[in-house]
């Protein structure tokens, strides 16, 4: 569980008794809690726009507080196989990072209109409106290095009522 001074609680389900010390990350509340399902890892999202991960069994930080967003953090997940750190933030943000080298793989931001973008960072993004995939771009490097923007109309398999 998280709580308003910073820390993250763990409790056994079955005693309901807390179990070690609280993680103390130093933030503001902590609005988020998740386990990994080997149980190795637990992340947290938290009012001061970090996400940071934690060792279970040791109870200690692992590396520095991921950073990037403009405000809280209020939702956080790890993938099932521990690989990837999933967070959503109060700026509309999603932010997909990387358990190992902790790096932001990619951003999704929410748009006004409806729509999406999604950019990795090595300059290929994605933009999208779920309600009219005829509004689907994409960019991205061409062999030449050469920058390329792509709408489903150019795809080889791509027919107008019959997406594959």
């Amino acid at each position: 569980s998280g709580g308003d001074k910073g820390i993250v609680q763990l409790w056994d389900r079955k005693t309901q008794q807390l179990i070690g010390s609280p993680l103390q990350g130093y933030g503001g509340s902590v609005h988020s809690v998740s386990i990994s399902a080997d149980s190795r890892f637990i992340v947290s999202g938290e009012f001061d726009g970090f996400v940071r991960l934690w060792d279970r069994k040791t109870q200690q930080l692992i590396g520095s507080p991921l950073q990037g967003y403009g405000g809280s953090v209020h939702s956080v997940s790890i993938s099932t196989d521990s690989r990837f750190i999933v967070s959503g933030g109060f700026d509309g943000t999603v932010r997909i990072w990387d358990r190992k080298t902790q790096q932001c793989l990619a951003i999704q931001y929410a748009l006004e209109n409806g729509s999406y973008f999604c950019t990795d960072g090595n300059h290929q993004a994605t933009q999208w409106n779920p309600d009219d995939w005829d509004k689907l771009y994409a960019t991205g490097k061409d062999e030449k290095g050469e920058t390329v923007i792509l709408s489903p109309s150019e795809f080889a398999d791509y027919e107008l009522g019959h997406r594959r």
